[in-house]
Parts: C-alpha cells; sequence; structure tokens
C-alpha cells in the first residue's frame, strides 16, 4: 500500500455484506466536494479492494490479494469497487 491508499479491517461481515459496505463507501465520497480557493471545488473518487481472510489464509496473503484488486480496479478505470 502506498501514499493514497488506506486499510480498513471490518469482522464479522459476509461476502455480500462486504461489497454492499464497499459500494456504500465507493459512493459516499462521490457526493463530496472539497472547496479550494481560486478554483472548483475538488470532487473525491475512490476505488476500493475488499476481500475476506479465508480458511487457513494468512495476512499477508489477503493483502497480496487486496492489492491485485486495487491494481485490478486503477485498470478498470478507477471509481469502482473489485471484490475477491
Amino acid at each position: 500500500m502506498g501514499g493514497d491508499e488506506f486499510l480498513v479491517v471490518a469482522r464479522d461481515l459476509t461476502a455480500a455484506s462486504l461489497e454492499l459496505r464497499a459500494e456504500h463507501c465507493r459512493h459516499r465520497p462521490g457526493t463530496t466536494f472539497v472547496p479550494v480557493a481560486s478554483r472548483a471545488p475538488l470532487r473525491i473518487y475512490v476505488s476500493l479492494r475488499p476481500t475476506m481472510l479465508r480458511e487457513r489464509n494468512l495476512g499477508d496473503e489477503a493483502l497480496d490479494r487486496a492489492d491485485r484488486l486495487m491494481d485490478a480496479s486503477k485498470n478498470a478505470g478507477k471509481i469502482c469497487v473489485h471484490l475477491g
């Protein structure tokens, strides 16, 4: 993960509820505008890479999978969710 990437850990979610939560998190910033002096306000966009820990899955493996999913989101034109 790098400069503009963040990790959120959530528990007790199903794959369906994780995807729903991720879509909500993706949509919400897009409705927010940040005022900038002498410019038009900035609109915030995000891509998300939700992933679930799998049985016998180490944390590093989940982070690697999430990182690949983020690349897929960025390559798909951003502002999207790739669940894996």
